[in-house]
């Protein structure tokens, strides 16, 4: 019998799935001797090898820029921790994916007029010289969010 798995993932579903037309895809991580459990996206997966099998020195570190966090010196290794971090910690008006921004919500959100954050880098990016726009990733910034720190001025 072939193997069912290639590259990770289950290329054929089991016999009792394959009449559904809703099968879920399952990706696998295939590095020797790992014991994750399977994933439900790849983009899932490609986190994991990301931060579970590369050496140390070359793990992604993502550093809070408040510098009176202790996260100032201890990074994260995953940038979704960071947004977290920035969201309930500092509560910053980093809204959630997709999320509709509700005036109420935004209200009990820090902002500071001259910076806001980028929602997909999580760059500071400083009103002044780049206005709304950022400079890494060119997301811009939410409406909502804009006109909140126009107020402020």
């Amino acid at each position: 019998m072939p193997d069912p798995y290639l590259n990770g993932h289950l290329m054929e579903p089991p016999q009792d799935l394959a009449e559904s037309s809703q099968v879920p895809e399952i990706f696998f991580c295939l590095h020797s001797g790992c014991k994750a459990k399977p994933f439900k996206r790849a983009a899932d997966l490609q986190r994991h090898y990301r931060n579970a099998h590369v050496p140390e020195p070359l793990k992604e570190q993502h550093f809070c820029d408040y510098s009176r966090c202790s996260r100032y010196r201890e990074p994260f290794s995953r940038r979704d921790h960071l947004r977290d971090h920035l969201r309930q910690y500092h509560r910053e008006d980093i809204p959630k994916r997709n999320a509709v921004i509700k005036k109420e919500w935004l209200e009990g959100r820090e902002s500071a007029s001259s910076w806001w954050r980028c929602v997909r880098c999580l760059a500071r990016v400083y009103v002044s010289e780049n206005d709304f726009e950022c400079p890494k990733c060119k997301t811009a910034c939410e409406p909502m969010r804009k006109e909140k720190r126009r107020q402020k001025h």
